[in-house]
Protein backbone atom coordinates (compact mmCIF):
# COMPACT_ATOMS: atom_id res chain seq x y z
CA UNK A 1 0.00 0.00 0.00
CA UNK A 2 1.59 3.35 -0.96
CA UNK A 3 1.48 6.65 1.29
CA UNK A 4 -1.68 7.93 2.52
CA UNK A 5 -2.82 11.08 0.20
CA UNK A 6 -3.14 13.09 2.49
CA UNK A 7 -0.53 15.45 3.93
CA UNK A 8 1.11 14.00 7.30
CA UNK A 9 4.06 13.96 9.67
CA UNK A 10 6.69 10.94 10.35
CA UNK A 11 8.99 11.13 12.87
CA UNK A 12 11.56 9.49 14.98
CA UNK A 13 15.52 9.13 15.87
CA UNK A 14 18.40 7.09 16.72
CA UNK A 15 18.26 4.47 19.83
CA UNK A 16 19.46 6.89 22.95
CA UNK A 17 17.69 10.30 21.55
CA UNK A 18 20.32 12.23 20.56
CA UNK A 19 19.37 12.59 16.98
CA UNK A 20 15.59 13.23 16.23
CA UNK A 21 13.97 13.81 12.97
CA UNK A 22 10.86 15.21 11.61
CA UNK A 23 9.54 14.56 8.30
CA UNK A 24 6.73 16.85 6.65
CA UNK A 25 5.04 14.66 3.84
CA UNK A 26 2.86 16.90 1.85
CA UNK A 27 -0.36 15.90 0.19
CA UNK A 28 -0.19 13.74 -3.36
CA UNK A 29 -0.23 16.31 -5.54
CA UNK A 30 2.57 18.20 -4.30
CA UNK A 31 5.14 15.04 -4.20
CA UNK A 32 7.68 15.34 -6.50
CA UNK A 33 7.98 12.34 -9.28
CA UNK A 34 11.08 9.91 -8.78
CA UNK A 35 14.03 10.73 -10.36
CA UNK A 36 14.68 7.15 -11.45
CA UNK A 37 11.92 6.71 -13.77
CA UNK A 38 13.59 7.69 -17.51
CA UNK A 39 13.30 10.80 -19.26
CA UNK A 40 9.46 11.27 -19.57
CA UNK A 41 7.30 9.70 -16.57
CA UNK A 42 4.00 10.64 -16.48
CA UNK A 43 2.71 12.85 -13.68
CA UNK A 44 -1.02 12.63 -14.35
CA UNK A 45 -0.52 8.45 -14.00
CA UNK A 46 -1.79 7.81 -10.38
CA UNK A 47 0.57 4.93 -10.31
CA UNK A 48 4.33 6.89 -11.48
CA UNK A 49 6.17 6.40 -8.36
CA UNK A 50 6.21 9.84 -6.19
CA UNK A 51 8.91 10.69 -3.35
CA UNK A 52 8.62 10.05 -0.90
CA UNK A 53 8.35 6.21 -0.69
CA UNK A 54 9.60 3.34 0.88
CA UNK A 55 12.20 0.70 -0.58
CA UNK A 56 14.76 -1.54 0.43
CA UNK A 57 18.22 -1.73 -1.32
CA UNK A 58 20.49 -4.90 -1.73
CA UNK A 59 23.49 -3.80 -2.89
CA UNK A 60 26.63 -4.43 -0.88
CA UNK A 61 27.61 -1.10 0.23
CA UNK A 62 24.25 -0.58 2.37
CA UNK A 63 23.81 -3.99 3.40
CA UNK A 64 27.42 -3.89 4.84
CA UNK A 65 27.02 -0.14 6.47
CA UNK A 66 23.18 -1.32 8.18
CA UNK A 67 24.37 -4.87 9.00
CA UNK A 68 21.06 -5.94 7.79
CA UNK A 69 20.20 -8.33 4.89
CA UNK A 70 19.36 -5.39 3.00
CA UNK A 71 18.87 -1.41 4.15
CA UNK A 72 15.21 -0.48 4.14
CA UNK A 73 14.96 2.93 3.78
CA UNK A 74 12.33 5.96 3.45
CA UNK A 75 13.79 8.28 0.13
CA UNK A 76 12.50 12.11 0.47
CA UNK A 77 13.68 15.36 -0.48
CA UNK A 78 16.04 16.75 1.92
CA UNK A 79 13.59 20.04 2.09
CA UNK A 80 10.82 17.78 3.48
CA UNK A 81 13.14 17.04 7.04
CA UNK A 82 14.25 18.82 10.14
CA UNK A 83 16.66 17.70 12.19
CA UNK A 84 17.31 18.25 16.23
CA UNK A 85 20.93 17.38 17.35
CA UNK A 86 21.37 17.22 21.53
CA UNK A 87 24.85 18.93 21.53
CA UNK A 88 27.92 16.78 22.79
CA UNK A 89 30.44 18.25 25.71
CA UNK A 90 34.02 18.45 25.26
CA UNK A 91 34.48 15.41 27.66
CA UNK A 92 32.62 13.45 25.69
CA UNK A 93 34.63 13.07 23.20
CA UNK A 94 37.30 11.04 25.27
CA UNK A 95 33.95 8.61 26.22
CA UNK A 96 34.51 4.80 25.27
CA UNK A 97 31.08 3.25 26.81
CA UNK A 98 28.06 4.86 27.14
CA UNK A 99 25.05 3.57 28.73
CA UNK A 100 21.06 4.30 28.64
CA UNK A 101 19.28 7.10 26.48
CA UNK A 102 19.37 10.74 26.31
CA UNK A 103 15.48 10.50 25.66
CA UNK A 104 13.12 7.19 26.03
CA UNK A 105 11.84 6.39 22.25
CA UNK A 106 8.11 8.23 22.43
CA UNK A 107 5.73 5.54 22.19
CA UNK A 108 3.06 8.66 20.80
CA UNK A 109 2.12 11.80 19.13
CA UNK A 110 1.68 13.08 22.47
CA UNK A 111 4.91 11.51 23.60
CA UNK A 112 6.57 13.43 20.81
CA UNK A 113 5.44 16.83 21.64
CA UNK A 114 6.61 16.63 25.40
CA UNK A 115 9.62 15.18 24.40
CA UNK A 116 10.68 18.00 21.80
CA UNK A 117 9.85 20.79 24.56
CA UNK A 118 12.88 20.07 25.63
CA UNK A 119 15.14 19.68 22.53
CA UNK A 120 17.03 21.81 20.97
CA UNK A 121 15.64 23.18 18.00
CA UNK A 122 14.48 21.30 14.70
CA UNK A 123 16.73 22.62 11.61
CA UNK A 124 16.62 21.84 8.21
CA UNK A 125 18.34 18.06 7.15
CA UNK A 126 21.31 19.90 5.04
CA UNK A 127 22.14 22.31 7.67
CA UNK A 128 22.64 19.50 9.80
CA UNK A 129 22.95 15.65 7.74
CA UNK A 130 26.50 16.30 6.00
CA UNK A 131 29.77 16.73 7.72
CA UNK A 132 31.39 20.30 8.06
CA UNK A 133 28.06 22.12 8.00
CA UNK A 134 27.93 24.01 11.13
CA UNK A 135 25.32 22.41 12.55
CA UNK A 136 26.95 19.01 12.82
CA UNK A 137 30.15 20.40 14.24
CA UNK A 138 29.20 19.91 17.76
CA UNK A 139 26.09 17.23 17.80
CA UNK A 140 26.91 13.42 18.15
CA UNK A 141 26.44 12.97 14.76
CA UNK A 142 29.22 11.10 12.79
CA UNK A 143 29.68 10.29 9.00
CA UNK A 144 31.38 7.92 6.88
CA UNK A 145 31.69 8.09 2.95
CA UNK A 146 31.70 4.83 0.95
CA UNK A 147 33.69 4.57 -1.90
CA UNK A 148 32.25 6.66 -4.06
CA UNK A 149 30.89 8.83 -1.89
CA UNK A 150 32.60 12.59 -0.72
CA UNK A 151 31.07 15.18 1.51
CA UNK A 152 29.95 17.16 -0.93
CA UNK A 153 28.01 14.49 -3.05
CA UNK A 154 26.95 11.91 -0.18
CA UNK A 155 27.51 10.77 2.94
CA UNK A 156 25.92 8.11 5.74
CA UNK A 157 25.08 9.44 9.12
CA UNK A 158 25.06 7.73 11.87
CA UNK A 159 25.49 8.80 15.56
CA UNK A 160 27.93 8.47 17.50
CA UNK A 161 27.00 8.30 20.94
CA UNK A 162 24.48 4.78 20.51
CA UNK A 163 26.36 3.91 16.73
CA UNK A 164 23.10 3.90 15.08
CA UNK A 165 23.11 4.54 11.68
CA UNK A 166 19.94 7.48 10.79
CA UNK A 167 20.45 8.53 7.58
CA UNK A 168 21.69 9.08 3.90
CA UNK A 169 22.14 12.40 2.32
CA UNK A 170 23.36 13.26 -1.22
CA UNK A 171 23.09 15.07 -4.23
CA UNK A 172 21.95 12.68 -7.06
CA UNK A 173 24.25 11.96 -9.60
CA UNK A 174 23.38 11.08 -13.62
CA UNK A 175 26.61 9.00 -13.66
CA UNK A 176 24.77 6.65 -10.72
CA UNK A 177 21.87 6.21 -12.45
CA UNK A 178 22.15 6.06 -16.47
CA UNK A 179 19.87 7.22 -18.71
CA UNK A 180 17.08 6.78 -16.43
CA UNK A 181 18.20 9.21 -14.56
CA UNK A 182 16.24 12.56 -14.52
CA UNK A 183 17.57 15.94 -12.50
CA UNK A 184 15.04 17.32 -10.35
CA UNK A 185 13.64 20.44 -10.88
CA UNK A 186 12.85 21.59 -7.24
CA UNK A 187 15.29 20.08 -4.79
CA UNK A 188 18.99 19.34 -5.11
CA UNK A 189 19.72 16.95 -2.07
CA UNK A 190 18.03 13.79 -1.32
CA UNK A 191 17.55 11.68 2.34
CA UNK A 192 17.25 8.24 2.82
CA UNK A 193 15.86 7.68 6.34
CA UNK A 194 16.97 4.26 7.79
CA UNK A 195 13.15 2.97 8.16
CA UNK A 196 13.99 1.15 11.27
CA UNK A 197 14.54 4.72 12.80
CA UNK A 198 11.01 5.96 12.57
CA UNK A 199 8.86 5.85 15.75
CA UNK A 200 7.10 2.95 15.97
CA UNK A 201 3.47 4.10 16.80
CA UNK A 202 3.77 5.45 13.33
CA UNK A 203 6.07 2.87 11.46
CA UNK A 204 3.71 0.51 12.87
CA UNK A 205 0.42 2.07 11.47
CA UNK A 206 -1.05 0.04 9.61
CA UNK A 207 0.66 -0.77 6.32
CA UNK A 208 1.36 3.18 4.96
CA UNK A 209 5.08 2.56 5.91
CA UNK A 210 5.29 -0.95 4.15
CA UNK A 211 8.50 -1.21 1.46
CA UNK A 212 7.13 -0.72 -2.08
CA UNK A 213 10.33 -1.64 -3.62
CA UNK A 214 13.37 -3.63 -3.96
CA UNK A 215 16.69 -1.97 -5.48
CA UNK A 216 20.11 -3.36 -6.71
CA UNK A 217 18.08 -6.93 -6.80
CA UNK A 218 21.29 -8.75 -8.70
CA UNK A 219 23.20 -7.63 -5.39
CA UNK A 220 20.76 -9.19 -3.25
CA UNK A 221 21.35 -12.31 -1.24
CA UNK A 222 20.54 -15.57 -2.43
CA UNK A 223 18.37 -17.07 0.24
CA UNK A 224 17.14 -13.83 1.12
CA UNK A 225 15.32 -13.19 -2.22
CA UNK A 226 13.79 -16.59 -2.09
CA UNK A 227 12.48 -15.76 1.18
CA UNK A 228 11.45 -12.07 -0.41
CA UNK A 229 9.60 -13.75 -3.51
CA UNK A 230 7.76 -16.36 -2.23
CA UNK A 231 6.39 -14.74 0.90
CA UNK A 232 3.10 -13.23 1.54
CA UNK A 233 4.09 -9.41 0.38
CA UNK A 234 6.25 -10.38 -2.61
CA UNK A 235 2.90 -9.56 -4.96
CA UNK A 236 3.60 -5.78 -3.51
CA UNK A 237 7.12 -5.23 -3.85
CA UNK A 238 8.71 -4.43 -7.22
CA UNK A 239 12.23 -5.76 -7.93
CA UNK A 240 14.39 -3.29 -9.58
CA UNK A 241 17.84 -5.29 -10.94
CA UNK A 242 19.92 -1.84 -10.56
CA UNK A 243 18.86 1.48 -8.48
CA UNK A 244 16.73 2.49 -11.06
CA UNK A 245 12.38 2.55 -10.79
CA UNK A 246 12.31 2.61 -14.65
CA UNK A 247 13.97 -1.25 -14.82
CA UNK A 248 11.30 -4.44 -13.76
CA UNK A 249 12.94 -7.59 -12.99
CA UNK A 250 10.22 -10.57 -14.05
CA UNK A 251 8.62 -12.73 -12.25
CA UNK A 252 10.56 -15.42 -14.15
CA UNK A 253 13.88 -13.87 -13.27
CA UNK A 254 13.34 -14.07 -9.65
Amino acid sequence: MPLPKEAFDITGGCNCGAIRYRIAVPEFSKRPLAFTLGPSPDPKDPKTVRLPHAAACHCNDCRSATGGQAMSYLILPADFMTVSAIPRGDADESIRSVTGRLVDRPQSIDAVTASDANRPPYVPSIDVLRPRVPGAEVTWLRFFHSYYCSSEVGSRAFCGRCGGPVAFHSKPQAEWFGPQYKQPEDFEHVIDVHLGTVDKHILDDGDKLAIEHDTSWKEGLRWYKKVLASGEGAAVRTKHPNSSLAEVVEDKEL
